[in-house]
């Protein structure tokens, strides 16, 4: 999932909120949820040169993303298969509802792929 503060919130605020307490549910709901692993990736926000690098990528300028979290399942059946489970549904209506407390859910669009090593 690619994340986005809310409009109402500094994007220091909501990474600081998804690092410590969102982090926290998670680890707390990972037995229901059925995944393998829980990665944040955080944006670098306090260094301007970090802002110039992504611009000089071809970066959109306006509002940063706070950072990329991802979740792994061994394959795509099994995260189907997970996502059925009405306990998978309830722990994930938990998690979706918390977001709200530091995320803009329609900028922050979710994503699923395959996990390809390269090194």
């Amino acid at each position: 999932m690619c994340l986005r503060a809310r409009p109402q919130d500094t994007p220091e605020q909501c990474q600081a909120y998804w690092q410590q307490q969102h982090s926290a549910l998670v680890r707390r709901l990972g037995g229901r949820l059925g995944f393998g692993q829980y990665d944040q990736s955080l944006a670098v926000l306090d260094d301007p040169r970090a802002a110039t690098v992504v611009h000089a990528l071809g970066g959109v300028q306006g509002q940063p993303y706070l950072g990329f979290a991802s979740l792994s399942f061994p394959s795509l059946k099994d995260l189907i298969l997970e996502f059925v489970r009405p306990t998978v549904q309830l722990a994930n209506f938990q998690l979706m509802q918390e977001e709200l407390a530091f995320i803009d859910p329609t900028a922050s669009p979710p994503l699923l792929g395959t996990h390809i090593p390269i090194t």
